[in-house]
């Protein structure tokens, strides 16, 4: 069985930073207009979770990412134009022939 001693160590961490967190904004140690506190933030994920705008902006993200990591690979291709093509066949070249039983050094590979 593992040892809970880190894991209630992390915890008590956790546990910790969130209370002086809260602690600094509600003393007025940090400025509230910079620095949220934790239980509102916890309410506003509540709120935006039961409403159903937390999974929309999700959708909205991904959907944001899933674009923009598209549009990089597409230019990344065409900007190194062929050295792709070789770099991928140097790759599968290397699994056929790991695959097969052979063995290849690193040096091998990339020459």
């Amino acid at each position: 069985m593992r040892p809970l001693k880190p894991v209630l160590l992390g915890v008590v961490s956790f546990a910790v930073i969130l209370f002086s967190w809260e602690a600094a904004v509600r003393l007025g140690w940090l400025n509230p207009f910079f620095t949220s506190q934790p239980t509102a933030i916890a309410a506003a994920l509540a709120r935006e979770a039961g409403s159903g705008e937390l999974a929309r902006s999700a959708a909205v993200s991904l959907r944001e990412f899933i674009a923009g990591f598209g549009a990089a690979i597409i230019v990344g291709m065409l900007v190194s134009g062929d050295r792709v093509a070789s770099l991928l066949g140097r790759v599968l070249r290397t699994m056929e022939t790991r695959s097969g039983g052979g063995k290849r050094t690193v040096n091998e590979v990339t020459s």
